[in-house]
């Protein structure tokens, strides 16, 4: 992103009445284009970064367009236009944020450090099926004998027991059409479009896009031995791996149009192993520990994940 495309951008006046608060994750707010006057933001978002949060909007979006866009393709990643945002604007989206959020135990409203946001498609559409693909493939330190998954070992020590929605990841990614059709089925139900049509074609968009398998494929390369290396316990970090760029790859988010037959990617900002490397390890030492990974909180009739 240049300093020209950056003042070119600037033209793009945001005006706070124009934009709603739409949704959240665990680094950025997310506000839509509510308004009428401006028609450069139809069918627009406005992703800004949280308070608190150790990658700037700048530093993101320079990280995707470099490390991702070259993994996964620039026709599937949505990378967005940096936008300068004037600072009373800012101030006056977070008093707008202190009445939406004053029950969230999450109360951090934008930050003001960079002064940017990000304008992005808003991918959202009654044909669009939005979901997290998480872990495609084991990680690396599940016992050698394992039953369950990563993600099916975490969601079962939480205590979570609902099936509607929930699909093993290891079936998504395996390219066998029977495995990925059940994975579908649950990712379909889970978002309240369950017709038999719309599985058959939401599975040939998936099987036939390159998505899933070149977001497989760096999972497993940029982690081979997992976040236990941090204690400096002699484990030897292989060739090229890269664990913050495999979380973010774990972490990412999907849209499926149905109708236009493409997947798109969001969700690829860069994590920070300084401040989530000890997190990982907890997390992976209670599931090894734990005996998650050994199939703990299976139900009677459950069966067993294959990589």
């Amino acid at each position: 992103m240049t300093d020209s495309t950056l003042v070119m951008n600037a033209l793009l006046r945001i005006e706070c009445h124009d934009w709603a608060y739409l949704t959240e994750g665990n680094a950025n707010l997310i506000f839509v284009y509510t308004g009428g006057s401006n028609s450069n933001f139809d069918g627009k978002i406005l992703r800004f970064r949280k308070n608190g949060t150790a990658v700037g909007v700048k530093d993101a979006h320079s990280y995707i367009a470099r490390e991702i866009v070259p993994l996964l393709g620039a026709a599937h990643v949505v990378v967005g236009e940096l936008i300068p945002i004037d600072r009373n604007v800012i101030v006056e989206l977070n008093d707008m944020l202190k009445v939406v959020k004053r029950t969230r135990k999450d109360d951090r409203g934008i930050s003001q450090e960079d002064g940017l946001a990000l304008l992005m498609e808003d991918l959202r559409d009654e044909d669009v099926v939005q979901f997290k693909p998480k872990w495609l493939c084991q990680s690396p330190t599940a016992p050698d004998d394992w039953v369950a998954c990563r993600t099916c070992a975490l969601h079962r020590s939480k205590g979570k027991t609902e099936k509607v929605g929930h699909f093993c990841p290891l079936d998504l990614g395996s390219g066998e059409t029977e495995r990925v059709m059940r994975a579908a089925k649950a990712i379909l139900e889970g978002s309240g479009l369950s017709q038999e049509s719309l599985t058959s074609q939401f599975v040939r968009i998936l099987t036939a896009s390159p998505v899933l398998v070149n977001l497989r494929e760096a999972q497993a390369r940029y982690d081979r031995t997992g976040p236990f290396r941090q204690e400096g316990a002699g484990i030897a970090v292989e060739g090229d791996e890269d664990l913050p760029l495999a979380m973010t790859l774990r972490d990412c988010t999907l849209f499926v149009d149905i109708r236009r037959g493409r997947v798109r990617i969001i969700d690829l900002d860069p994590k920070d192993e300084v401040t989530k490397g000890k997190y990982w390890m907890t997390v992976e030492r209670s599931l090894t520990d734990g005996g998650w990974y050994m199939g703990r909180g299976m139900l009677d009739g459950e069966q067993r994940c294959y990589q």
